[in-house]
């Protein structure tokens, strides 16, 4: 049991490792791919317009000189203007600009983690994202299969499967019982919160996870802005 806890302890490590460092800029993301080499998490949000911006809050207050829910703001002429309160003032970076990073010849390697928050429509969303990884040549063996699509709700695996069907699908959730009865024919992984990992239900999903050519699974902490 503690060794399994270790395991996906650095698997959660690594993942909110890489969308910190990416808070401050793209060029600070490039570095952090050259000196590790695990997978990337990122969220990421729509603006009305339909940008897809990487940003971990649903709203502009807490990190920027902007105010207000992202959902609902166009991010030509509005967002496109807004600037992070810390040091190095950055504009937000767009999911387009983190692609254009991961198809750079020494990046081909990196596995990026898009965490879809529930406040995101998908048919915004996913429809966008398609557009933007669907511009390179080969997209479809050299991108696609590295974007792992995060998926915390049921209402966003029609339009996954419809946009993105080439993309990796990882459910993000807190109970065994949604899992089984939404998630486990439609996503290859599982991202769930430690505690309920510990218990005997945790026990024999991480061990049906674990069977051939089944499904993996990570643990992920509890906290407040997960």
């Amino acid at each position: 049991m503690q060794s399994t806890i270790a395991r996906l302890s650095r698997v959660q490590w690594a993942k909110q490792w890489g969308w910190q460092m990416f808070n401050l800029n793209v060029a600070t993301a490039a570095v952090a791919i050259v000196i590790s080499s695990v997978p990337y998490q990122f969220k990421g949000q729509h603006a009305i317009d339909g940008i897809v911006l990487m940003f971990h809050d649903p709203t502009l207050d807490r990190t920027t000189t902007g105010t207000g829910l992202i959902r609902e703001q166009p991010w030509k002429g509005v967002i496109e203007h807004v600037r992070t309160k810390k040091h190095p003032v950055q504009p937000i970076p767009l999911f387009e600009e983190l692609i254009a990073l991961l198809m750079e010849e020494g990046n081909r390697h990196v596995i990026l983690n898009i965490d879809c928050k529930m406040q995101n429509d998908p048919e915004k969303l996913f429809p966008e994202m398609s557009r933007v990884i669907s511009q390179y040549p080969l997209w479809e063996t050299e991108l696609a299969p590295r974007l792992i699509l995060g998926l915390w709700h049921p209402l966003f695996l029609r339009p996954a499967y419809k946009y993105l069907p080439l993309c990796t699908r990882y459910h993000i959730g807190e109970s065994v019982a949604l899992v089984r009865k939404f998630f486990w024919d439609a996503c290859q992984g599982f991202s769930m919160c430690f505690p309920l990992l510990m218990g005997a239900e945790g026990q024999q999903f991480l061990a049906d996870c674990a069977r051939p050519a089944r499904r993996s699974a990570s643990g992920r902490s509890t906290r407040k802005g997960r």
